[in-house]
């Protein structure tokens, strides 16, 4: 079922800019912004493949826990997602609405040329695609292309 992101956008800047949710169990808190959309799992989970760490996430600890797209990590929205430890208030944890399961949302992230990030929770997993790359990840999930 398709929900109104405008539901799940929180009003301001900094953390509270965006389009933020989480899963029925409150184990994946996803966040979109910008060029940016990534996923944080909050709670202890499978190992991630180390061949897929972001750019610049190389000095932190192995213990990775946002998987998406971000600038800042050198992984820009149309490549094919990465992952890294979660520092500061990006992605934001705990300040989103929770997304059903099987149901999706879709957030502009660039007015300018109409793109899109389409996510969607199932089982208490998320699957984000931009354009032809995406990821699913959850607690025993972890999933790119």
């Amino acid at each position: 079922m398709e929900e109104d992101s405008l539901m799940y956008t929180g009003n301001g800047s900094g953390s509270n800019a965006g389009t933020r949710f989480s899963t029925e169990d409150e184990s994946v808190h996803c966040h979109v912004v910008v060029e940016q959309a990534a996923c944080a799992v909050v709670r202890p989970h499978s190992v991630w493949p180390a061949d897929q760490r972001a750019q610049r996430a190389e000095d932190q600890p192995d213990t990775a826990d946002t998987l998406g797209w971000s600038p800042d990590f050198g992984t820009p929205l149309g490549g094919e997602p990465k992952h890294w430890k979660r520092t500061g208030d990006y992605p934001a944890v705990g300040t989103g609405a929770t997304l059903s399961n099987d149901h999706k949302l879709s957030v502009v992230t660039s007015w300018e040329n109409d793109d899109e990030v389409v996510c969607g929770a199932h089982e208490n997993n998320v699957t984000c695609v931009f354009d032809a790359h995406g990821f699913t990840v959850g607690l025993d999930t972890y999933e790119t292309w």
